[in-house]
C-alpha cells in the first residue's frame, strides 16, 4: 500500500514521540500502526481488532488504526483510502486516553474536511 502523510500528521507524530508522557512507547506503537497500513494489499473490507471504521463519519469512509491496550496511552490514527493502492495516512492522530471516545465526533468532522481538501488538491493536480 502506498502511504501518503499529511503535514498535520507529520507534526502530530513528531510532537507525540517527543512528549515525555508518551515517548518511546508511542514511537513503537506509531511505527507498528504505520507498518500495518503499509502491509495492506487493498483497503479493508471489514473491521479487525486494530482497524475499524469511524462510525461518526458521514461523507467519507474513514478508518482508525489502534494499538493494543496500554494504560494511559490510547493512540489513534485516522486514515482514508482514496483508491485500491493508496492510504492517506493520518488525517489526524491523537492520544484519546485523556478524553475517551467523545474525540471521534470531532475527529470525524475534521478528517472529512481534510479529505475534501485532499480531493480538491488531487483534482487540481489532474488538471495540470
Amino acid at each position: 500500500m502506498r502511504v501518503l502523510r499529511s503535514s498535520g500528521y507529520s507534526s502530530w507524530r513528531a510532537r507525540t514521540i517527543e512528549d515525555p508522557e508518551c515517548g518511546e512507547q508511542a514511537e513503537i506503537f506509531i511505527l507498528a500502526m504505520e507498518s500495518q497500513l503499509r502491509q495492506l494489499n487493498r483497503p479493508p473490507e471489514g473491521e479487525s481488532a486494530t482497524l475499524k471504521r469511524v462510525m461518526q463519519a458521514r461523507r467519507h469512509e474513514l478508518w482508525r488504526v489502534r494499538h493494543p491496550y496500554r494504560e494511559s496511552l490510547a493512540l489513534r490514527i485516522i486514515c482514508y483510502f482514496p483508491d485500491q493502492e493508496t492510504v492517506v495516512l493520518a488525517l489526524l492522530g491523537f492520544n484519546k486516553h485523556p478524553i475517551g471516545d467523545i474525540w471521534y465526533d470531532r475527529a470525524a468532522k475534521e478528517s472529512e474536511a481534510l479529505v475534501d481538501q485532499y480531493l480538491r488538491e488531487q483534482e487540481r493536480e489532474a488538471e495540470k
